[in-house]
């Protein structure tokens, strides 16, 4: 009777050790009764013949033993947005919730999505919760924007730039300096070759009325979420400024540098705009690609004809016949008379027009906190002119001109 009774117990003892469920990282599960645990091995009795096994305590993401404990060997961890971390076991990921286990809770447990932060499995995969969100699947959840510059109706910016010019009056004052030039040389201390070129510098303020976008849902961290159209408007002054200096530079510091006020206008300006707008999926910020082009009026312009070739008292000197050069060359004391058509009184005239305008570059704005947006754009203009009359200097009776202008600019404003 003894001996029956070691029998039935053993088998009983049986069927309890095999109900332990050992689960490896690689998905395998291994089933026996669990003996201990040490620091580098799981020792267990496995189903079958063998009465001894260890797996590798590393390979063992977690046990689940007959008695319904779970015993988490791999923790996952979940970082809220205070700063604090959980040890747990996530078992699942949906679009409000992350739902985790904890070894010594007896029971699942949920926390809001917008708690969360970061997410690192004990796999080694991590996920950054406010760039990426993810399904009941495990993939991105499709989602379309709300707020922030996708939104905005209203932007006002102030702008500055500059760049070169070409065409129309600048051909005009190339001539007249190319037939200057020889004596610009000889009236210099140490006669060479010069130059002339025009710059100019724009600014003034910008307003923009803008439709709500047109939204795409994102399915990545970082994606287009949006097109932007909209009205915009600027005001802007530009002044353009005429230089002569040494061509090589061998020569600087010896030799003037002469430059000038060539013309200044207002101009107003109008036309549409469209953006490409990039979002992360915390729509904390927008990157833009953006598109305008503008047409306008030009008024209240100047023009002072030869600024650059004025500014050069050597040049002006030998004209007026007060000294000869370095060269031994006479004063020609009637030179004076014969060049009294180059006084600015005689050439000096208003201009207005009509402007063409356009840009393209990269801009950036803030959706959260203080709404600010900043711009870089590659600009191209051309802009006809009509002067008050046809300076003497010219000797063309033309007063009609039309320039070309490429450059760059630089806009810091607010949107709402």
């Amino acid at each position: 009777m003894k001996k029956i009774m070691v029998i039935v117990t053993s088998m009983l003892i049986a069927a309890a050790v095999y109900a332990d469920e050992i689960q490896l990282v690689d998905g395998t599960v291994l089933k026996g009764a669990v003996i201990q645990i040490t620091d580098s091995v799981v020792e267990y009795d496995p189903e079958g013949q063998a009465a001894f096994d260890t797996v590798p305590r590393d390979q063992v993401a977690r046990i689940k033993y007959e008695s319904g404990k779970l015993q988490v060997m791999l923790l996952d961890t979940i970082y809220l947005t205070g700063g604090e971390a959980i040890k747990c076991a996530i078992v699942k990921v949906t679009k409000d919730a992350v739902i985790y286990k904890q070894a010594d809770s007896g029971g699942e447990k949920t926390i809001d999505r917008s708690r969360v932060a970061r997410l690192e499995f004990a796999d080694g995969k991590v996920i950054d919760m406010p760039d990426a969100a993810i399904s009941d699947t495990g993939s991105m959840v499709p989602k379309k924007q709300t707020g922030g510059y996708l939104d905005s109706i209203f932007r006002i910016s102030v702008f500055g730039g500059g760049g070169g010019f070409a065409g129309g009056i600048v051909d005009k004052e190339n001539r007249v300096f190319r037939a200057y030039e020889i004596d610009y040389a000889l009236a210099a201390f140490i006669p060479t070759e010069h130059y002339r070129f025009t710059t100019f510098g724009t600014g003034g303020v910008e307003l923009e009325f803008m439709a709500p976008a047109i939204k795409f849902a994102q399915t990545r961290g970082f994606d287009l979420s949006g097109i932007k159209f909209g009205i915009r408007g600027r005001y802007g002054y530009e002044r353009v400024t005429s230089f002569i200096t040494d061509r090589d530079g061998y020569y600087v510091g010896l030799n003037e540098t002469n430059s000038g006020m060539l013309m200044d206008y207002h101009y107003w300006a109008a036309g549409p705009g469209m953006s490409f707008v990039f979002t992360p999926r915390s729509n904390a910020f927008s990157f833009m690609l953006n598109f305008y082009g503008t047409a306008g009026q030009v008024f209240g312009g100047k023009l002072n004809p030869l600024t650059a070739l004025r500014d050069s008292r050597l040049l002006w000197g030998r004209l007026a016949g007060v000294w000869p050069d370095l060269w031994n060359n006479p004063p020609i004391p009637l030179m004076a008379w014969a060049n009294i058509y180059t006084m600015p009184a005689l050439n000096r005239t208003s201009l207005r027009g009509y402007t063409i305008r356009a840009g393209f570059g990269p801009e950036f704005a803030l959706n959260r906190g203080f709404p600010i947006i900043i711009g870089t754009h590659i600009t191209y203009a051309y802009t006809a002119l009509t002067m008050g009359r046809a300076p003497i200097m010219y000797a063309d009776g033309n007063r009609k001109s039309a320039h070309h202008e490429i450059g760059a600019e630089v806009s810091v404003g607010l949107h709402f």
